[in-house]
């Protein structure tokens, strides 16, 4: 189906939108699992060069091996993330969450919890090589949405456009409750007048 189309009546609006959104869904969950790897070895890169003295304790051995883990368990988290993002229902409800930060899904909670998660598996990773935790008893890593083109997608324009069509399906499904209850209304309106 093209959904460049707008349709016409209300299921097929329905329709419209959550196939939109699906498809905003797959741009977006490539563009994450394309870009957790790199994450993954970026700040694994940040906090080898952050920390000197452990650093210096692993010889170069250890050092490449420590660079083959991130790389490897990064691409097994961002596998593991695009498989739970796969559910269609976790971008559906968008509509349950405020759309004002139009160029990030981190409003939407149900998706962040599941993208950020891969930071666990990262601090799993620096917590193994012996990489120390910061005074608050964390690496204080977080992963950001890349503001960058990943593969032909610029992640930030992709977000706009699922934002735009969740508002839009809020309205939609708000207008249908106010059809819902007009006929409702009229139904008992009929019944009144007939007893």
């Amino acid at each position: 189906m093209c959904y460049d189309q707008e349709p016409i009546n209300y299921a097929e609006q329905m329709s419209f939108l959550e196939g939109a959104i699906k498809e905003l869904a797959q741009e977006a969950i490539a563009v994450f699992r394309e870009d957790v790897p790199l994450f993954f070895v970026r700040e694994g890169r940040e906090v080898f060069l952050a920390h000197p003295a452990r650093a210096a304790e692993l010889d170069d051995a250890a050092l490449k091996k420590f660079k083959e883990t991130l790389a490897l368990r990064g691409e097994v988290a961002a596998t593991a993330m695009a498989e739970k993002l796969a559910d269609p229902d976790l971008w559906l409800a968008g509509v349950e969450y405020d759309e004002e930060s139009g160029s990030l899904f981190e409003p939407n909670w149900a998706l962040w919890l599941i993208i950020s998660g891969v930071c666990d598996d990262l601090e799993d990773i620096l917590q193994e090589y012996g990489f120390p935790v910061g005074l608050d008893g964390s690496y204080g890593i977080s992963y950001r949405e890349p503001k960058r083109f990943i593969s032909g997608h610029y992640l930030p324009s992709i977000a706009e456009k699922y934002w735009k069509r969740i508002a839009e399906l809020k309205e939609l499904r708000a207008r249908l409750m106010e059809v819902e209850e007009e006929r409702r209304r009229g139904d008992l309106l009929a019944r009144w007048n007939r007893i």
